[in-house]
């Protein structure tokens, strides 16, 4: 390759073309190899968050059935106490001392249900129908409040309570 004049003076700058295509078409296939390698991690990459955003939001799906089951089991022994605070109260009409004491148990209960409800930010719609009631049933003047003591255990001093008091 070195003679001009054995193979022509346009035999070396097309020598030098085709070496240099050579070497550019050598980079051409490498970069094309790590671009597919990089489109294969990003691929991988994608795949990998959309199953973590998956798990998220199961996660946190998870986490607002147990804060709500949370704030079910927290609200359940509230209301019978509610009640027999006012039965309480309504007993206390002639003891300024115990109609002070029902009225500052009421108060703190009261706090309770309230942290209760921002526990969740949002209680379910059902138990916060039934807090809802438990409460304008409380705040209702005593001449017209009739109060049902339910509680679903059976050994519940809650019950015995209001029998007493229903039968005097």
């Amino acid at each position: 390759g070195q003679s001009t004049a054995l193979y022509g003076a346009g035999f070396e700058v097309m020598l030098l073309t085709v070496g240099g295509l050579g070497v550019l078409l050598a980079a051409l296939v490498s970069h094309a190899r790590r671009l597919n390698a990089l489109e294969t991690i990003r691929h991988s990459v994608t795949s990998d968050l959309r199953a973590a955003e998956t798990r998220l939001v199961r996660a946190a799906h998870d986490k607002d059935e147990q804060l709500a089951m949370l704030a079910h089991e927290l609200r359940n022994p509230l209301a019978p106490l509610r009640n027999g605070i006012e039965i309480v109260r309504q007993a206390s009409i002639t003891q300024p001392t115990l109609a002070r004491t029902a009225d500052m148990m009421a108060r703190q209960l009261a706090q309770l249900v309230r942290l209760a409800d921002n526990l969740v930010g949002a209680a379910p719609a059902a138990a916060g129908v039934a807090a809802e009631s438990i409460v304008s049933a409380v705040a209702a003047p005593a001449s017209r409040l009739k109060i049902l003591v339910a509680d679903d255990n059976a050994r519940s001093e809650e019950r015995r309570v209001g029998k007493e008091c229903r039968s005097r």
